[in-house]
């Protein structure tokens, strides 16, 4: 695709950084901010596996005092999170309970699941910390003890959990997270920094976090072949065709935030999405997929070029 339609499809203003860090060269900048993608996506899923433990560790540290329905009670009338000073958490909890209730699918796990990150941070925050009994210290049994210089309380926690929250948030919003900080200089550092933060508190937590990651990704290697290529499969095909993902939405007849979800890279697909995905798109994902991932060239169809760094730099 030639830089003019990619940075069409993608703005000008998005691009600037990717082009300006590899000295100018397009096609380089092209490449960088695919690699982003498969950087983002590899990230979210560690952020992804850190959520749960910490969800599941609140839930398990606060059953025993408020009950196994305890997230639901807390946004009811007369609930813990039914005052002013908790009111943002009430709301965000009653409106993901009212939908389930009004699908008929609540139980408590589901509400759980229907919780997004920074619902786990504030639990740390003064007021919901204070209207839990101030128990969720104990979710972090290893963390080392406060000294006068450093307070580890819930306010600590509160900003360790603020920091991984905001890289999930720029993920989420599809910017960078390959440069340094505030300049177009390609590093890994800020990356690292988080993938350390969550390595500590996970064991504050008494988790061993590298033994816990690498578990997850080697169950799940298999299937994440598959869903980085799809991801990428499809986003060159954008590319190509200059969809956007509000016109990609439109086709496959569902949100636009559905759509950015699945380009994360991280979502396990039906195969009746796929299939609307190739209809959308007018393309063949599953046969080139197995190929890609196989190894095996199944049918006609050869390995996409387009992960292949050398290919597209020398177009």
């Amino acid at each position: 695709m030639r830089f003019k339609d990619f940075e069409d499809v993608l703005s000008a203003d998005r691009m600037r950084r990717y082009v300006k860090a590899c000295g100018g060269n397009v096609q380089k900048g092209m490449t960088l901010y695919r690699y982003n993608l498969i950087l983002s996506s590899e990230m979210l899923k560690i952020i992804s596996c850190f959520e749960v433990a910490l969800r599941n560790r609140i839930d398990r540290t606060l059953e025993p005092y408020f009950g196994n329905d305890w997230l639901r009670d807390s946004c009811l009338p007369g609930g813990i999170f039914d005052n002013p000073r908790t009111l943002g958490t009430q709301k965000i909890i009653g409106k993901a309970y009212q939908g389930l209730i009004a699908t008929s699918s609540y139980t408590p796990t589901k509400l759980m699941a229907e919780m997004e990150f920074g619902i786990w941070k504030y639990m740390y925050s003064g007021p919901q910390y204070s209207a839990t009994g101030q128990k969720l210290l104990s979710v972090f049994p290893s963390k080392p003890k406060s000294t006068p210089t450093l307070h580890i309380d819930n306010k600590y926690i509160f900003n360790e959990l603020d920091r991984i929250n905001q890289i999930r948030n720029r993920i989420a919003h599809h910017e960078p997270i390959c440069f340094t900080a505030g300049m177009p200089i390609k590093s890994v550092v800020y990356v690292q920094s988080e993938y350390a933060r969550i390595l500590k508190l996970l064991g504050w937590m008494e988790i061993d976090g590298l033994d816990l990651l690498y578990e997850w990704r080697r169950d799940n290697e298999y299937w994440l072949k598959y869903s980085r290529y799809i991801t990428l499969r499809v986003l060159k095909s954008m590319e190509e065709q200059a969809v956007t993902q509000a016109e990609l939405a439109r086709r496959m007849g569902c949100s636009q935030q559905y759509v950015s979800t699945l380009l994360k890279g991280s979502t396990n697909m039906t195969l009746e999405t796929i299939a609307r995905l190739e209809n959308a798109l007018h393309i063949d994902i599953v046969q080139t997929a197995l190929t890609y991932v196989t190894g095996y060239d199944i049918d006609t169809t050869s390995n996409p070029q387009f992960l292949n760094d050398s290919s597209e730099e020398s177009n």
